[in-house]
């Protein structure tokens, strides 16, 4: 009686620890996201599940087609598209919501007008076209009625943008201030004193060479590197060792003779005409006698279209007809495609060629041989990995597989080792970031090879970046040094030629005495990046800060330079007026997007917006 008590008092506690875990611990992962369940809220609306899918997957088409490739999901996300449409389905909803609230309506000729001033559904003549109207609405895999539902929205949003922002514009006076600082432009004669004109620099003592290793360590740090071992997979390897018989070549080149043949091909040349008139005339002249080439010229002003050397697959089939009917130096009888009229002239003929066995048996064996060699190198593959899977060490699958296993003592993520030298014999390019991916002590992934083949690695230990001993840089230091040195000369020379050049010496007398080149500048303006145009980035800035005739020096990458403002040139608005007018657009459009995002932001705050990630994640896992 005490045990069925126990036992029944058990059962009670596992049914309600079990029934507590399913509704508040674990039952999302086996119910997942509910399709009812929005993936978010804007006040009292909600953004449902199938319309989020909608609209993505039409901006994923309409961006594919854009980029002339299709790209997944990952690749949207990391693009940002999916927050991007999340942000428009939100921004849109609470306009809509202060829509409602205002009862703002489109009227119906003000939809009719829109939809018939569309140009993608007019014809030809510039007409509103019905069929072209349906025909666009299915290509973009949308209703009538979800356009016009859309469209209605749109006009209604656009009505409640223009009424926010249409007074914002910037005042002439800004875009005329702004225009001439941006315009304004200076120029300078400069002398430049290089640094290494300066070479009799004496011999750094040991105390001044360990203060500068330490100051300027960042120069002398060996970067971290790693202790990597691994498998590697390679197809070519075993396509070398693979021999194929040689019936099975012969069986091989049987079933793809065709592959093998050379089919005929034609050298081609076209004059293409607009109406069968005009080529029938052309015609009457060849057959009197006129050159090929001075009818082109007549007809279209210039030389034969070209048309190169071709196969017969690789002409549209009625001009491929023409081509291949007529004898080598032949004109054909006009042709009529969709572009207009041809006639064609055949150049040279290289005839067909029946494919030989003894010519193409290397190249066939290599190929039979590679492709043995990679399905049996991702049957070793998957063995590989159920060895590790199953908990063996790299070394014990490789035993087990009779594979080897190839140590690298160092390798930093330039796949350098440790002198600095590229290791040239890694698997993969993405070898050694892999290895850097992958913690101390972890195995990678078995990754794929490029050309065939597989590697796996496992990063065996780690030695951090830190600073190289003085001893082991000791050269290298010596030279920094000798160039701060030189620097450093050559900055105090400019500095005493600029001394020079405030007290009344011109820099030309100064450069001629002391053997420097002096140059003018071109003109520049405050945000000049061309360093063909400036002599150094700091340059620029500097000369902006002087008045006409004032002397100063600044740092080059390889010199220092004396520089004397020359001229300032104030740039008029009033003679440009189509670029001023350009920037007080932009600038105008600038306010708007500010005005539009506070307005943003208070809609936000007074209808409140809710967005549940977790529902778009689960969503965009089966998208």
């Amino acid at each position: 009686m005490r045990k069925l008590v126990v036992k029944s008092v058990t059962f009670v506690i596992f049914g309600l620890l079990i029934g507590s875990f399913a509704v508040w611990g674990i039952g999302d992962i086996f119910q997942g996201a509910q399709p009812n369940t929005p993936i978010a809220e804007v006040g009292d609306t909600e953004i449902s599940q199938q319309e989020f899918s909608r609209t993505l997957s039409r901006e994923i088409n309409r961006l594919s087609s854009r980029l002339g490739s299709r790209f997944d999901i990952e690749q949207a996300r990391a693009l940002g598209v999916v927050d991007q449409v999340v942000d428009q389905m939100v921004g849109r909803a609470l306009f809509d919501q202060k829509i409602a609230d205002l009862r703002l309506t489109v009227t119906e000729d003000l939809l009719k007008q829109r939809i018939t001033e569309e140009p993608a559904f007019r014809n030809e003549a510039g007409q509103f076209d019905r069929n072209r109207f349906v025909q666009t609405l299915q290509q973009a895999n949308m209703g009538e009625q979800e356009f016009l539902d859309s469209l209605r929205r749109d006009i209604l949003r656009q009505q409640l943008v223009g009424s926010i922002t249409q007074s914002a514009a910037a005042p002439r006076a800004l875009a005329d201030s702004l225009y001439a600082y941006r315009q304004e432009t200076r120029t300078a004669r400069v002398l430049r004193v290089p640094n290494d004109g300066f070479q009799d620099m004496p011999q750094p003592d040991e105390a001044a060479l360990e203060a500068f290793h330490k100051e300027f360590s960042d120069n002398f740090m060996a970067p971290e590197q790693r202790a990597v071992s691994f498998i590697e997979l390679n197809a070519a390897s075993l396509a070398a060792e693979t021999a194929i018989p040689q019936s099975e070549l012969q069986a091989e080149f049987e079933a793809r003779r065709d592959d093998f043949a050379v089919p005929e091909r034609r050298n081609v040349v076209q004059i293409v005409f607009d109406d069968e008139a005009a080529a029938n005339a052309a015609m009457d002249r060849f057959r009197e006698g006129a050159k090929f080439e001075s009818v082109a010229q007549d007809v279209t002003g210039g030389a034969p279209i070209e048309l190169g050397t071709l196969e017969r697959r690789e002409l549209p089939e009625e001009l491929a007809e023409a081509a291949f009917a007529v004898k080598q130096g032949d004109i054909s009888e006009p042709v009529k495609s969709a572009i207009g009229w041809h006639i064609l002239r055949v150049l040279e003929i290289q005839p067909a060629e029946e494919p030989v066995f003894d010519k193409v048996v290397e190249d066939l064996a290599q190929d039979m041989a590679m492709a043995r060699a990679i399905d049996g190198t991702i049957a070793i593959a998957n063995q590989l990995d159920d060895e590790l899977a199953a908990g063996a060490s790299l070394e014990q699958a490789a035993d087990s597989l009779d594979l080897q296993v190839r140590r690298i003592a160092a390798l930093d993520r330039d796949g350098n080792d440790a002198d600095s030298n590229a290791i040239i014999d890694l698997p993969q390019d993405n070898f050694a970031r892999i290895a850097f991916d992958t913690a101390p002590g972890e195995e990678s992934l078995l990754t794929e090879i490029d050309e065939g083949g597989f590697f796996i690695l496992r990063v065996d230990s780690t030695t951090p970046s830190q600073l190289r001993p003085l001893s082991e840089v000791h050269a290298e230091v010596v030279e920094l040094w000798r160039d701060s040195q030189r620097a450093e000369r050559a900055r105090e020379a400019a500095k005493q030629l600029a001394e020079r050049a405030r007290q009344g010496e011109s820099l030309e007398a100064i450069g001629q005495a002391e053997g420097y080149k002096v140059e003018t500048s071109q003109a520049l303006t405050r945000f000049e990046t061309d360093p063909s145009r400036s002599f150094a980035p700091s340059l620029t800035s500097k000369l902006f800060d002087l008045a006409p005739g004032e002397i100063d020096t600044v740092a080059a990458s390889d010199s220092h330079i004396v520089l004397e403002l020359l001229d300032v040139a104030k740039a008029d608005p009033m003679s440009k007026e189509t670029e001023v007018t350009a920037l007080r657009e932009s600038l105008s459009n600038a306010m708007r997007n500010d005005i539009l995002e506070q307005f943003m932001g208070t809609l936000r705050g007074e209808y409140g917006v809710s967005v549940n990630q977790q529902v778009i994640d689960n969503l965009l896992v089966s998208f």
